[in-house]
Order: structure tokens, then C-alpha cells, then sequence
């Protein structure tokens, strides 16, 4: 035998069952190297099987985590940009109203009511048609200094319901956010609605319109705008809009009336009569 040669010998051993006894397989390796005596050791089948159930699992762990690895990624390079600023946008929206209900709660808690009224604005410069309580600038700001602009509305009806729909687009390049209260008025001849519902005031009040219960708005790229008007029993009792936007600072920043379609007052023609 040449030297540094190993031979190795593989048999299976059976021991015998004995009584009361469980019977197991064991592997004898031979080794022999040159002219030593050889070595013997026994291995245990039972670990070789579970070698074999380990290398496997592990395999099937390998296998699972490239695929959900593959699967994610490929979710996440077919996302939607939009989806996930239409996510921010919502979020800063949440956020917005989050922290007008605690200052609304902060100062209603800290603020004493005034005994007497407010005294009445000096003058209003914007032309509306409600009043507003004293605190709110009615001074309409410059257009070219506002960082949003206001599309044009559209204004329309499907069957009872009033529909008011505009958009709010940031366009100032700083990466900032308008914030505010939106208002919108419809009125008629001994009609007066309001959106959204709840700044309407009650009966006995000092002023007819709740600025601070307006929908809150944060544009910080584009902001849709819908408003509803059910239940109007007459189109003809509804003749104009108003749109309010009134900022955190109660500034009146924007303020458009606009006019409602109106039903046709002329007669429909009647059908010819058979002889």
C-alpha cells in the first residue's frame, strides 16, 4: 500500500434486537493508513438522516427567501408615483385637521366667552353677501402674491343636488404648504345653504358664518375640491355661489361668485294632436 494512502470501508451493522430493547443501524468506517492498525468508528444512522433533513430545510429556506425577495422588488418597481403622493397629500391633510382641533380645544380651554360683542369690522373690502365675526381680514390680498392658484369651478346639477367642483394647485417653487378653510355659500331668494355643513351659525348669533368650521385644506401640490348641495327642491331657488378661502391667520385669501344654471322658463312645445 502506498504511503499517505487512506482506504476506507463501508459496511452496515445491524445489532440485534434484544427483549425489551429498541433496535438500531449503525455505519462502521474502516480507515487504514499505511501499515497501522486501522481505526474503527461507528456513526449512528439516525444522525445521517437528520444531516439530510437539516441540508434540506435549509435549502427550502434559501429558496422561499430569493422568491419573496424576487416578488417584493418587483412590487416595489411597479409602484405608482402618484398612488404615493396622493398618500402624502392625505397625510398632510390628516394632519392639518389634527392640529386645528387642538388649537380650537387649546383655546377654547384657555380663552375666558367675552361678556360683551365684538365690536363690527370698520370696513369690508371683498364683496360678500354674509358677515363674518371681526377677526377675520375681509382685505383681499394681490393674486400675483398668493403661492396657490385656484382653477376654474364647475358648477352643476344632477337631479335635486348642486355640485361645486374646483381644484387648489401650488405654484410657488419652495417646496411649502398653504394652509386654510374652505366655505362655500349658495344662495337664492329666501335661500341660504353653506358647505361644509355646520358653519352655518345658530339662530341669535353675532355673526351668520363659522370661518374656523370650514374644511380644512393643505395644498402643497394639488387639491380637489367637492361640494354638494342635496336635497334643493327647486333649481330656480338657487341663483349663486360663493367661495371662500380664508387662511390659518383668518386672512381672507380668495373669494370668486359665481352664477347656477337656472332652469329654461320656456314652455314646453306640445305634441300634435291626432285628427
Amino acid at each position: 500500500m502506498e504511503p499517505s494512502k487512506l482506504q476506507a470501508k463501508l459496511e452496515a451493522n445491524s445489532r440485534p434486537h434484544l427483549p425489551g430493547s429498541k433496535g438500531s443501524e449503525n455505519v462502521t468506517v474502516l480507515v487504514f493508513k499505511d501499515n497501522y492498525a486501522a481505526r474503527t468508528f461507528n456513526i449512528p444512522l439516525c444522525w445521517i438522516s437528520r444531516l439530510g433533513w437539516l441540508s434540506g430545510l435549509m435549502v427550502c429556506v434559501i429558496i422561499l427567501s430569493t422568491f419573496a425577495a424576487i416578488k417584493y422588488y418587483r412590487i416595489a418597481a411597479m409602484a405608482d408615483l402618484n398612488h404615493v403622493q396622493d398618500l402624502e397629500q392625505e397625510i398632510i391633510d390628516l394632519r392639518t385637521s389634527l392640529k386645528n382641533g387642538e388649537s380650537k380645544n387649546s383655546d377654547a380651554l384657555k380663552e375666558p366667552p367675552s361678556p360683551s360683542p365684538p365690536s363690527p369690522s370698520p370696513g369690508i373690502h371683498a364683496p360678500i353677501f354674509t358677515s363674518f365675526p371681526s377677526s377675520v381680514q375681509l382685505q383681499l390680498p394681490e393674486d400675483s402674491t398668493l403661492p396657490f392658484s385656484v382653477l376654474p369651478p364647475k358648477i352643476s346639477w344632477s337631479g335635486k343636488t348642486l355640485r361645486v367642483r374646483f381644484a387648489l394647485q401650488y405654484i410657488k417653487q419652495d417646496q411649502g404648504t398653504q394652509e386654510g378653510k374652505i366655505l362655500i355659500v349658495a344662495r337664492g331668494p329666501g335661500v341660504l345653504l353653506s358647505y361644509p355643513t355646520g358653519t352655518l351659525a345658530q339662530a341669535g348669533g353675532e355673526f351668520l358664518f363659522a370661518p374656523d368650521k370650514g374644511e380644512s385644506f393643505a395644498v402643497s401640490r394639488f387639491r380637489e375640491v367637492k361640494a354638494d348641495f342635496e336635497q334643493i327642491l327647486s333649481r330656480n331657488s338657487i341663483q349663486h355661489i360663493e367661495i371662500f378661502l380664508i387662511n390659518p391667520k383668518n386672512q381672507l385669501l380668495f373669494y370668486q361668485k359665481l352664477a347656477t344654471p337656472q332652469e329654461s322658463s320656456q314652455p314646453k312645445p306640445e305634441s300634435p294632436s291626432s285628427p
